[in-house]
């Protein structure tokens, strides 16, 4: 009767354990960083529409006084940008209005000005939980969400990091009624309204259709369906 294994033993045991592990941890991550991502993004989307119901609460219905921050145009309709082709930075503006009317009513531990991969020049408002949130440069319509790590995913350009490691909503204060209590939604612009539309667009990372993979998740009750087009970083 022999006591113990044998070197060969032992290698394939360990063999054996190396490719269960490179096999299920993977999986385990990405559930993980899905599970993340599932839980700030609801938690994101009901702290801005209280934030957006407590300033109506103050200021009355929208429009608010001086809130929206646009893009400026030329006579052809077409944005302003600077010498080196970049829309021009609108950050001051929209930090004045967002202290104003929303920042009151979130619970912002820390804020932030990044530079992104695309070199606009972002104000990072930070929650608790390590989630972050920031406007577009150039205006106050767009909001960009980051579930985690918003520093590092800004090193990635934007058709990059959209539906992977940051999500876009759409801040219209017009829909915060008496009847509809949002004003803070997912990027849904020009949809028809299709389920396969919103696919198509958050496949399409040349156009701003991108944007509707937020609006996937949100209609899939906040969980990231197994046929979801990209893998969240």
């Amino acid at each position: 009767m022999r006591n113990g294994f044998t070197l060969s033993e032992i290698l394939i045991t360990l063999g054996i354990i190396g490719v269960v592990s490179a096999m299920t941890i993977p999986v385990l991550i990405q559930k993980y960083n899905n599970n993340v991502a599932e839980t700030r993004l609801k938690k994101f989307y009901s702290v801005m529409n209280q934030a957006v119901m407590f300033a109506k609460n103050d200021y009355g219905d929208f429009p608010w006084e001086d809130y929206h921050v646009m893009e400026q145009k030329d006579e052809n309709g077409d944005a302003i940008t600077d010498e080196n082709g970049n829309r021009l930075d609108q950050n001051n503006k929209i930090d004045i209005v967002y202290k104003k009317y929303l920042a009151p009513y979130l619970n912002i531990i820390n804020s932030k000005e990044i530079k992104d991969a695309d070199k606009n020049k972002r104000i990072v408002h930070f929650f608790s939980d390590g989630s972050a949130f920031a406007y577009d440069s150039s205006q106050n319509r767009d909001i960009e969400f980051f579930p985690s790590k918003a520093e590092r995913c800004l090193t990635f350009v934007k058709e990059e990091r959209t539906g992977t490691c940051s999500f876009e909503f759409y801040f219209d204060p017009s829909l915060a009624t008496k009847e509809i209590e949002t004003g803070v939604e997912p990027y849904k612009f020009s949809w028809n309204g299709k389920i396969d539309r919103l696919y198509k667009g958050c496949e399409d990372n040349s156009s701003y259709e991108r944007y509707y993979c937020t609006a996937i998740i949100q209609l899939n009750g906040w969980k990231i369906p197994g046929d979801y087009p990209k893998r969240i970083k």
